[in-house]
């Protein structure tokens, strides 16, 4: 059995931890929190602990999923906990993956541990889509679009901001950016104007709207040069939506092979954007063990692994999905 921690129990903890339990090949081993263990509603037979309990762990799992976000906790997170144990994370931001990359793989090889990273379904899942595309259609342009949906790493950046006491952001693709490129046209549009970023914020006592709405706005690499509305609410509008967890997306590549238009495409719709990373991670998870059993060390994207690694061992190398 494939036995997992769980640091973290937010809504991609929760999603984690579910996907860990379905998994028949899997068994939830402990959830790993800054909060009072015995605060948290856990399904049947998964226990809590602090995070400094992980210590009594070491050498009995096989792997340790980080469900802190990206903004400030795996910056953290995903380097400490390699001394001692194979992580695996979904760290988004895109902006400086190669950064989280090469700083996990020299931890990772100074420990003799392993670590994958960024397996989400973006980056992850749309990384295979992107790279695949561009190796089968060299002669091209890939556009990818998110939304309309809830962001989970974006709001939680926005939660990071001094004077936030709660928000959601919603992540709104640039409708004719999204209708060029399915008619296999080049919108034109910069990278940064393809999405319109719409925050939703409640505000602690006395926090500056004026201040927090710059500071949001000069957030880098999730709100600094995006189309960004921000919207000051209550705190019970707030918990209303975050009850709704969809998102989705689509990874477009236009263009051509011996002379003939092509157009690929790929999309993703989900009721629950953190169950579906959760699945996701768990999967990764899988692999990473197989990997350590090998004797790998360092750092590992989703380029980086084969795609029957995700698959429970029983599935051999895959070949009913061929």
């Amino acid at each position: 059995m494939l036995k997992l921690g769980v640091v973290g129990y937010g809504n991609l903890g929760k999603g984690v931890t579910l996907a860990g339990l379905a998994a028949k090949d899997a068994e939830i081993k402990g959830v790993f929190t800054k909060r009072e263990p015995s605060s948290l509603v856990l399904p049947c037979g998964v226990k809590a602990y602090r995070r400094e309990e992980l210590k009594n762990f070491i050498g009995e799992l096989d792997a340790l999923i980080l469900c802190g976000g990206s903004a400030m906790d795996l910056t953290h997170d995903a380097y400490e906990y390699l001394e001692h144990f194979v992580t695996v994370d979904s760290f988004d931001t895109h902006a400086v993956i190669r950064e989280h990359v090469e700083k996990a793989d020299k931890t990772a090889k100074k420990y003799g541990t392993l670590a994958v990273v960024s397996a989400g379904w973006d980056p992850g899942l749309f990384s295979l889509s992107r790279a695949v595309f561009a190796a089968v259609l060299p002669e091209g342009e890939t556009l990818t679009f998110w939304g309309r949906g809830v962001s989970q790493g974006h709001s939680d950046a926005l939660r990071k901001i001094d004077g936030v006491l709660n928000a959601v952001q919603y992540t709104v693709p640039d409708v004719y950016a999204l209708s060029s490129a399915r008619s296999g046209v080049n919108p034109g549009v910069p990278v940064e104007k393809l999405h319109s970023r719409e925050c939703y914020v409640a505000l602690k006592p006395h926090a500056d709207e004026v201040k927090v709405e710059k500071e949001i706005k000069d957030f880098p690499h999730y709100f600094r040069g995006a189309n960004v509305k921000v919207h000051f609410t209550g705190e019970q509008e707030i918990a209303e939506r975050q009850k709704d967890l969809s998102h989705s997306g689509e990874v477009i590549r236009n263009g051509f092979a011996s002379g003939e238009r092509v157009y690929l495409s790929v999309k993703l719709k989900t009721a629950s954007n953190p169950y579906l990373t959760g699945g996701i991670l768990v999967a990764y998870a899988r692999a990473a063990a197989r990997l350590k059993k090998e004797g790998k060390t360092g750092a590992f994207t989703v380029l980086d692994i084969p795609v029957s690694y995700l698959l429970p061992e029983e599935n051999g190398r895959g070949y009913e999905f061929i």
